[in-house]
């Protein structure tokens, strides 16, 4: 659906987003739902949700956002010994606090203003946050593993 201000340009880019979303959902669907394939499809998705933020349909961004984050916390309880989906949802609550904030990578700085989206902002980079500590703990991962994802949601919810 065109947004106001909507180009030509952005209204095919934000099409072929949602078709790449139709292809990766269509595989997931087919019997592909095991942690390495939550994994890549994770990874997909964070691409198209930030193309979706960036092409102005935050709506849609976080809707997308919201099903990886979902099929990711399956693989979780799926594979209680893998550490990697529990670090990989604070990667997927990172993206979600940046499009909730409209996160400039330019400036480093959110550009929202409405009081409600910054405050989800910060409560999904606070969960982002949780998640690691949680699982260097439960899983005696290398905290080196996540410093830089850590420091990064830190700053973000300072």
């Amino acid at each position: 659906m065109p947004l106001a201000g909507d180009t030509p340009r952005l209204q095919r880019g934000a099409a072929l987003i949602r078709h790449g979303l139709e292809v990766i959902r269509s595989y997931i669907s087919k019997d592909h739902d095991d942690s390495e394939d939550v994994y890549y499809a994770g990874e997909l998705f964070t691409w198209r949700v930030e193309g979706l933020s960036l092409a102005g349909r935050k709506d849609e961004a976080v809707t997308a956002s919201r099903e990886i984050m979902k099929l990711v916390e399956q693989s979780a309880e799926k594979s209680p010994s893998d550490p990697n989906p529990r670090l990989r949802l604070a990667s997927l609550d990172e993206s979600l606090g940046n499009i909730y904030a409209g996160y400039d990578d330019r400036t480093h700085s959110p550009t929202a203003t409405d009081r409600a989206e910054l405050i989800e902002a910060r409560r999904s980079y606070q969960k982002g946050l949780d998640v690691p500590g949680e699982t260097i703990h439960k899983f005696k991962v290398s905290a080196a593993s996540a410093q830089d994802q850590m420091q990064a949601l830190r700053e973000n919810v300072d």
